[in-house]
Protein backbone atom coordinates (compact mmCIF):
# COMPACT_ATOMS: atom_id res chain seq x y z
CA UNK A 1 0.00 0.00 0.00
CA UNK A 2 1.29 3.28 -1.33
CA UNK A 3 2.28 5.91 1.73
CA UNK A 4 0.16 8.67 2.04
CA UNK A 5 2.23 10.65 4.45
CA UNK A 6 5.51 12.58 3.95
CA UNK A 7 8.37 12.08 6.61
CA UNK A 8 7.66 15.66 8.08
CA UNK A 9 3.92 14.49 8.16
CA UNK A 10 4.45 11.66 10.23
CA UNK A 11 6.80 13.43 12.60
CA UNK A 12 4.29 16.13 13.52
CA UNK A 13 2.08 13.62 14.14
CA UNK A 14 4.11 12.00 16.71
CA UNK A 15 4.74 15.37 17.83
CA UNK A 16 1.07 16.00 18.50
CA UNK A 17 0.51 12.48 19.60
CA UNK A 18 2.54 12.98 22.71
CA UNK A 19 1.31 16.10 23.10
CA UNK A 20 -2.14 14.62 24.03
CA UNK A 21 -0.94 12.29 25.80
CA UNK A 22 0.36 14.61 28.18
CA UNK A 23 -2.25 16.85 28.61
CA UNK A 24 -4.81 13.74 28.81
CA UNK A 25 -4.12 12.90 32.60
CA UNK A 26 -4.83 16.71 34.15
CA UNK A 27 -7.79 16.59 31.58
CA UNK A 28 -9.13 13.82 33.45
CA UNK A 29 -8.45 15.02 36.97
CA UNK A 30 -10.02 18.30 36.13
CA UNK A 31 -13.28 16.07 34.89
CA UNK A 32 -13.26 14.16 37.96
CA UNK A 33 -12.66 17.39 40.17
CA UNK A 34 -16.17 18.84 38.88
CA UNK A 35 -18.25 15.78 39.62
CA UNK A 36 -20.49 16.10 42.81
CA UNK A 37 -19.53 14.78 45.68
CA UNK A 38 -22.91 13.63 46.67
CA UNK A 39 -23.25 12.10 43.48
CA UNK A 40 -19.91 10.03 43.75
CA UNK A 41 -21.43 8.64 47.31
CA UNK A 42 -24.77 7.86 45.77
CA UNK A 43 -23.82 6.38 42.83
CA UNK A 44 -21.20 4.06 44.80
CA UNK A 45 -24.04 3.35 46.86
CA UNK A 46 -26.32 2.20 43.91
CA UNK A 47 -22.90 0.03 42.91
CA UNK A 48 -22.61 -1.70 45.70
CA UNK A 49 -26.47 -2.50 46.55
CA UNK A 50 -26.45 -3.91 43.08
CA UNK A 51 -27.68 -1.06 41.25
CA UNK A 52 -31.43 -0.63 42.14
CA UNK A 53 -33.48 -2.90 40.59
CA UNK A 54 -33.56 -4.14 37.32
CA UNK A 55 -33.13 -0.80 34.57
CA UNK A 56 -36.73 -0.85 32.22
CA UNK A 57 -37.22 -0.39 28.28
CA UNK A 58 -37.73 2.68 27.62
CA UNK A 59 -40.23 1.12 24.59
CA UNK A 60 -38.59 2.14 21.63
CA UNK A 61 -38.13 -0.64 18.65
CA UNK A 62 -36.47 -1.55 15.79
CA UNK A 63 -36.99 -0.11 12.71
CA UNK A 64 -37.47 -2.26 10.09
CA UNK A 65 -37.17 -0.67 6.07
CA UNK A 66 -36.64 -1.32 2.80
CA UNK A 67 -34.46 1.56 1.98
CA UNK A 68 -32.61 4.29 4.04
CA UNK A 69 -35.02 7.59 4.65
CA UNK A 70 -34.84 11.08 6.25
CA UNK A 71 -37.62 10.24 8.67
CA UNK A 72 -36.07 7.33 9.48
CA UNK A 73 -32.65 8.31 10.44
CA UNK A 74 -33.90 11.26 12.27
CA UNK A 75 -36.47 9.37 14.45
CA UNK A 76 -33.22 7.15 15.36
CA UNK A 77 -31.08 10.02 15.54
CA UNK A 78 -33.78 11.03 18.53
CA UNK A 79 -33.68 7.99 20.03
CA UNK A 80 -37.38 7.42 19.38
CA UNK A 81 -36.40 3.98 18.00
CA UNK A 82 -33.83 1.51 19.50
CA UNK A 83 -32.40 0.60 16.21
CA UNK A 84 -33.22 1.38 12.60
CA UNK A 85 -32.66 -2.35 10.30
CA UNK A 86 -32.58 -1.42 6.25
CA UNK A 87 -32.96 -4.99 4.63
CA UNK A 88 -30.93 -5.39 1.24
CA UNK A 89 -29.47 -1.92 1.82
CA UNK A 90 -26.43 -3.20 -0.69
CA UNK A 91 -26.05 -5.52 -3.20
CA UNK A 92 -25.72 -8.76 -1.79
CA UNK A 93 -23.51 -9.99 -5.30
CA UNK A 94 -21.20 -6.44 -4.43
CA UNK A 95 -21.25 -7.43 -0.83
CA UNK A 96 -19.80 -10.90 -1.72
CA UNK A 97 -17.02 -9.71 -3.83
CA UNK A 98 -15.63 -7.20 -1.45
CA UNK A 99 -16.17 -10.54 1.71
CA UNK A 100 -14.31 -12.61 -0.85
CA UNK A 101 -11.60 -9.70 -0.78
CA UNK A 102 -11.14 -9.41 2.44
CA UNK A 103 -10.70 -13.03 3.51
CA UNK A 104 -8.42 -14.12 0.40
CA UNK A 105 -5.93 -10.92 0.47
CA UNK A 106 -6.27 -8.98 4.05
CA UNK A 107 -4.37 -10.10 7.48
CA UNK A 108 -7.00 -10.33 10.27
CA UNK A 109 -6.09 -9.82 13.91
CA UNK A 110 -7.73 -9.38 17.42
CA UNK A 111 -7.29 -5.51 18.68
CA UNK A 112 -5.34 -7.36 21.70
CA UNK A 113 -3.06 -8.77 19.77
CA UNK A 114 -2.23 -5.23 18.04
CA UNK A 115 -1.74 -4.02 21.59
CA UNK A 116 0.09 -7.17 23.25
CA UNK A 117 -2.87 -9.26 25.02
CA UNK A 118 -4.76 -11.96 24.66
CA UNK A 119 -8.54 -13.31 25.08
CA UNK A 120 -10.44 -9.47 25.14
CA UNK A 121 -12.54 -9.80 22.45
CA UNK A 122 -14.75 -11.93 19.70
CA UNK A 123 -13.89 -9.36 17.01
CA UNK A 124 -10.67 -9.49 13.98
CA UNK A 125 -9.94 -6.73 11.95
CA UNK A 126 -8.02 -7.24 8.63
CA UNK A 127 -8.96 -3.62 6.64
CA UNK A 128 -8.31 -0.96 8.22
CA UNK A 129 -6.85 0.33 11.93
CA UNK A 130 -9.40 0.67 14.66
CA UNK A 131 -9.65 4.41 15.77
CA UNK A 132 -8.90 3.24 19.75
CA UNK A 133 -4.93 2.94 17.98
CA UNK A 134 -4.86 6.78 18.10
CA UNK A 135 -4.00 6.19 22.23
CA UNK A 136 -1.87 3.83 21.41
CA UNK A 137 1.73 4.91 20.45
CA UNK A 138 2.84 7.34 18.06
CA UNK A 139 3.45 4.59 15.50
CA UNK A 140 -0.13 3.05 15.53
CA UNK A 141 -1.38 6.80 15.13
CA UNK A 142 1.35 7.45 12.16
CA UNK A 143 -0.25 4.09 10.89
CA UNK A 144 -4.32 4.59 11.26
CA UNK A 145 -3.66 8.09 8.91
CA UNK A 146 -1.11 6.45 6.81
CA UNK A 147 -3.84 3.94 5.70
CA UNK A 148 -7.38 5.93 6.17
CA UNK A 149 -7.57 6.86 2.63
CA UNK A 150 -5.80 4.32 1.12
CA UNK A 151 -7.88 1.63 2.94
CA UNK A 152 -11.46 3.25 1.88
CA UNK A 153 -10.13 3.78 -2.06
CA UNK A 154 -8.74 -0.38 -1.35
CA UNK A 155 -12.42 -1.43 -0.92
CA UNK A 156 -13.69 0.49 -3.62
CA UNK A 157 -11.38 -1.56 -5.60
CA UNK A 158 -13.00 -4.71 -4.19
CA UNK A 159 -16.73 -3.92 -5.49
CA UNK A 160 -14.87 -3.83 -9.10
CA UNK A 161 -16.47 -1.06 -10.82
CA UNK A 162 -19.75 -1.36 -8.62
CA UNK A 163 -20.92 1.04 -5.88
CA UNK A 164 -19.09 -0.41 -2.48
CA UNK A 165 -21.49 -0.88 0.18
CA UNK A 166 -19.42 1.84 2.81
CA UNK A 167 -19.61 4.63 -0.23
CA UNK A 168 -23.35 4.15 -0.93
CA UNK A 169 -23.81 4.58 3.01
CA UNK A 170 -21.77 8.23 2.67
CA UNK A 171 -23.74 8.85 -0.19
CA UNK A 172 -27.10 8.35 1.02
CA UNK A 173 -26.69 9.59 4.09
CA UNK A 174 -25.33 12.91 2.85
CA UNK A 175 -28.25 12.89 0.53
CA UNK A 176 -30.88 12.17 3.23
CA UNK A 177 -29.54 13.97 6.36
CA UNK A 178 -30.71 18.20 6.12
CA UNK A 179 -26.91 19.28 6.70
CA UNK A 180 -25.08 16.74 5.26
CA UNK A 181 -22.74 14.01 5.99
CA UNK A 182 -19.11 13.63 5.53
CA UNK A 183 -15.68 12.23 6.73
CA UNK A 184 -14.33 13.05 9.64
CA UNK A 185 -11.38 15.23 9.86
CA UNK A 186 -9.78 14.22 13.52
CA UNK A 187 -9.85 17.56 15.44
CA UNK A 188 -6.32 17.06 16.93
CA UNK A 189 -4.15 15.45 13.82
CA UNK A 190 -6.50 17.46 11.09
CA UNK A 191 -6.43 14.12 8.84
CA UNK A 192 -9.32 12.49 7.17
CA UNK A 193 -9.81 9.51 9.15
CA UNK A 194 -10.81 5.87 7.67
CA UNK A 195 -14.22 5.45 6.51
CA UNK A 196 -15.67 1.39 6.29
CA UNK A 197 -13.79 -0.54 9.20
CA UNK A 198 -13.66 -4.18 7.76
CA UNK A 199 -14.57 -6.77 10.63
CA UNK A 200 -14.44 -11.03 10.87
CA UNK A 201 -15.99 -12.71 13.32
CA UNK A 202 -15.39 -16.67 13.16
CA UNK A 203 -16.05 -19.78 15.83
CA UNK A 204 -13.03 -20.23 16.83
CA UNK A 205 -12.19 -16.72 17.87
CA UNK A 206 -14.94 -16.57 20.36
CA UNK A 207 -14.24 -16.37 24.30
CA UNK A 208 -15.70 -17.09 27.71
CA UNK A 209 -18.67 -19.66 27.99
CA UNK A 210 -21.93 -17.90 28.04
CA UNK A 211 -20.36 -15.30 25.77
CA UNK A 212 -19.78 -18.07 22.75
CA UNK A 213 -23.29 -18.81 22.72
CA UNK A 214 -25.50 -15.31 23.81
CA UNK A 215 -22.74 -12.15 23.15
CA UNK A 216 -20.47 -9.95 24.96
CA UNK A 217 -22.93 -7.46 26.41
CA UNK A 218 -20.96 -4.03 25.71
CA UNK A 219 -21.31 -0.01 24.76
CA UNK A 220 -18.90 1.74 22.48
CA UNK A 221 -19.93 4.86 24.31
CA UNK A 222 -21.69 6.73 27.14
CA UNK A 223 -24.61 4.79 28.02
CA UNK A 224 -26.63 8.28 28.83
CA UNK A 225 -28.01 8.50 25.29
CA UNK A 226 -29.15 12.06 24.21
CA UNK A 227 -31.32 13.28 21.72
CA UNK A 228 -29.18 16.40 20.96
CA UNK A 229 -26.11 14.63 20.22
CA UNK A 230 -24.47 10.69 19.66
CA UNK A 231 -22.47 8.20 18.61
CA UNK A 232 -24.18 6.10 16.52
CA UNK A 233 -22.67 2.92 14.55
CA UNK A 234 -23.46 1.54 11.17
CA UNK A 235 -22.60 -1.86 9.87
CA UNK A 236 -23.40 -3.08 6.42
CA UNK A 237 -23.46 -7.28 6.54
CA UNK A 238 -21.44 -8.50 3.66
CA UNK A 239 -21.62 -12.36 4.65
CA UNK A 240 -23.07 -13.68 7.46
CA UNK A 241 -23.39 -17.54 9.37
CA UNK A 242 -26.75 -19.89 8.21
CA UNK A 243 -27.37 -20.42 11.90
CA UNK A 244 -26.68 -17.58 14.36
CA UNK A 245 -24.70 -14.61 14.44
CA UNK A 246 -27.64 -11.82 15.28
CA UNK A 247 -27.01 -9.07 16.74
CA UNK A 248 -29.16 -8.23 20.08
CA UNK A 249 -29.55 -4.50 20.97
CA UNK A 250 -31.43 -3.05 24.71
CA UNK A 251 -33.71 -0.90 24.41
CA UNK A 252 -32.63 1.49 27.09
CA UNK A 253 -31.95 5.20 27.75
CA UNK A 254 -31.09 4.78 32.00
CA UNK A 255 -30.71 7.20 34.66
CA UNK A 256 -27.73 8.85 35.47
CA UNK A 257 -27.62 6.31 38.33
CA UNK A 258 -28.37 3.09 36.18
CA UNK A 259 -25.66 4.75 33.47
CA UNK A 260 -23.06 5.03 36.34
CA UNK A 261 -23.54 1.27 37.32
CA UNK A 262 -23.80 -0.32 33.53
CA UNK A 263 -20.77 2.05 33.32
CA UNK A 264 -18.61 0.50 35.85
CA UNK A 265 -19.84 -2.76 35.05
CA UNK A 266 -19.46 -2.52 31.31
CA UNK A 267 -15.69 -1.33 31.57
CA UNK A 268 -15.18 -5.02 32.94
CA UNK A 269 -17.46 -6.39 29.51
CA UNK A 270 -14.10 -8.07 27.66
CA UNK A 271 -11.71 -8.38 31.12
CA UNK A 272 -11.10 -12.41 31.00
CA UNK A 273 -10.89 -12.24 34.55
CA UNK A 274 -14.20 -10.72 35.46
CA UNK A 275 -15.82 -10.83 31.74
CA UNK A 276 -18.56 -13.87 32.93
CA UNK A 277 -19.76 -12.34 36.08
CA UNK A 278 -20.00 -9.11 34.58
CA UNK A 279 -22.26 -10.48 31.71
CA UNK A 280 -24.35 -12.46 34.02
CA UNK A 281 -25.01 -9.14 36.31
CA UNK A 282 -25.78 -7.05 32.94
CA UNK A 283 -28.06 -9.71 31.89
CA UNK A 284 -29.63 -9.82 35.27
CA UNK A 285 -30.50 -6.11 35.31
CA UNK A 286 -30.87 -5.32 31.33
CA UNK A 287 -34.73 -6.37 29.72
CA UNK A 288 -34.60 -8.33 26.96
CA UNK A 289 -33.21 -7.44 23.65
CA UNK A 290 -34.24 -6.85 20.62
CA UNK A 291 -32.81 -9.43 18.26
CA UNK A 292 -31.73 -8.66 14.77
CA UNK A 293 -31.81 -11.32 12.39
CA UNK A 294 -28.89 -9.68 9.58
CA UNK A 295 -28.31 -11.22 6.17
CA UNK A 296 -25.70 -9.83 3.14
CA UNK A 297 -26.69 -6.29 2.42
CA UNK A 298 -28.35 -5.76 5.16
CA UNK A 299 -27.47 -2.56 6.75
CA UNK A 300 -28.51 -1.69 11.17
CA UNK A 301 -27.74 1.12 12.90
CA UNK A 302 -28.43 1.95 16.35
CA UNK A 303 -27.22 4.51 18.67
CA UNK A 304 -23.58 2.99 20.38
CA UNK A 305 -24.24 4.01 23.53
CA UNK A 306 -26.93 1.26 23.63
CA UNK A 307 -25.65 -2.09 25.20
CA UNK A 308 -25.54 -4.90 22.36
CA UNK A 309 -24.32 -8.33 21.88
CA UNK A 310 -22.97 -10.23 18.66
CA UNK A 311 -24.85 -13.73 19.11
CA UNK A 312 -22.32 -16.48 18.65
CA UNK A 313 -22.25 -19.26 15.78
CA UNK A 314 -21.00 -22.90 15.48
CA UNK A 315 -19.70 -22.60 11.95
CA UNK A 316 -19.16 -20.02 8.96
CA UNK A 317 -18.00 -16.45 9.34
CA UNK A 318 -19.47 -13.03 10.28
CA UNK A 319 -18.12 -10.25 7.70
CA UNK A 320 -18.57 -6.83 8.03
CA UNK A 321 -17.96 -3.26 7.22
CA UNK A 322 -18.33 -0.75 10.35
CA UNK A 323 -18.15 3.39 10.76
CA UNK A 324 -19.18 5.32 13.24
CA UNK A 325 -21.60 8.53 12.86
CA UNK A 326 -21.20 11.30 15.04
CA UNK A 327 -24.16 13.49 15.27
CA UNK A 328 -24.62 16.77 16.34
CA UNK A 329 -27.78 18.53 16.01
CA UNK A 330 -27.99 21.29 13.30
CA UNK A 331 -24.55 19.79 12.03
CA UNK A 332 -23.15 17.53 9.34
CA UNK A 333 -23.12 13.70 10.52
CA UNK A 334 -19.27 12.85 10.47
CA UNK A 335 -18.14 9.47 9.60
CA UNK A 336 -14.99 7.66 10.84
CA UNK A 337 -14.11 3.66 11.70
Amino acid sequence: MRAMLTAEEAAELARTHAEQMKQRLPVLRGRIAHVSATAIARARDTLRSGGGGAIASDGTTVEVAAELTTAALERLAANRTCALHVKGFADPETCESVASWMLETCRFEKWEELIGKTDLSDMFFGVGIPVNALAESPARCIDYFDQAVPTIRRIRAAAKGRLSPIDKLRLELDELWAHGANVRVDPVYKKKMLVGLGRLMKPEGMVGESTKTRGIVHVDASPRIRSEAGLFTANVYLRTPAVGGELDVWSVTPSRIDAMYLGHHLQFAFDPENRERTQALLRTRLPEPWTIAVRPGDLVLFNAGRPHAVRGFPEGVRVTLQSFLDHRRDQPLTLFA
